[in-house]
């Protein structure tokens, strides 16, 4: 080969050289868009899911939701019905102690030997000290004169005790009918209550199986 022919030969490499470097430019572009494209598509792909996972979360959310208020609905129904029960049988309860203390004075002013006997004054019925001390006693209450007896300084309390207790404590017929009126009403609430919240219990272990 004579220098001649130099020029085209290195023409040919040249060119050789441009269709190699263009292939292998051809095929980092391809390579850095097919990873661009397979890197938006796993993008995609990765945000449809989390996407789709969140509006999966978000609708349980909201059915868990719309059952808790379901349920909680139910309850407070259920609440509000024993409330407004409960509430007449307090009512009803004042309305029958109402009429017995009515009635308190017609049954402790006279009374008759027999049906066809004229009526006559009620004899006094002494209630003593000691008498009312286990009265209070019974239904929980401190005896308040006894314990104030033996704080005013009583050095032999047994005896005092006897003599005390046999003292008129001044209650009357009448006043215990209207003390055990009065108890006998917060006895019947309390035990209405009571049953109005094991009905209560009892109804919303009932609806929550």
């Amino acid at each position: 080969m004579n220098w001649l022919q130099a020029p085209m030969l290195l023409t040919r490499l040249q060119a050789v050289g441009w269709i190699v470097a263009s292939v292998l430019f051809a095929l980092v572009i391809g390579t850095v868009m097919g990873y661009r494209v397979g890197t938006d598509k796993a993008s995609a792909q990765g945000e449809a899911a989390l996407t789709q996972l969140k509006l999966d979360h978000s609708t349980e959310r909201e059915l868990d939701a719309l059952d808790y208020g379901t349920k909680l609905r139910e309850r407070l129904l259920i609440a509000f019905k024993l409330s407004d029960d409960l509430q007449h049988e307090r009512d009803a309860h004042e309305a029958t102690r109402a009429i017995l203390e009515k009635r308190i004075s017609n049954v402790t002013k006279h009374y008759r030997l027999s049906l066809d006997a004229p009526r006559q004054p009620l004899p006094a019925c002494v209630f003593t000290t000691g008498f009312v001390s286990v009265y209070d006693a019974s239904i929980g209450l401190p005896e308040r004169d006894t314990t104030h007896h033996f704080a005013a300084g009583v050095e032999d309390p047994s005896d005092t005790t006897i003599a005390f207790e046999e003292l008129d404590s001044g209650i009357t017929q009448a006043d215990i009918l209207q003390h055990i009126g009065q108890y006998g009403k917060y006895c019947l609430d309390t035990t209405a209550q009571l049953r109005k919240v094991l009905d209560a219990v009892e109804q919303q272990n009932t609806g929550s199986k």
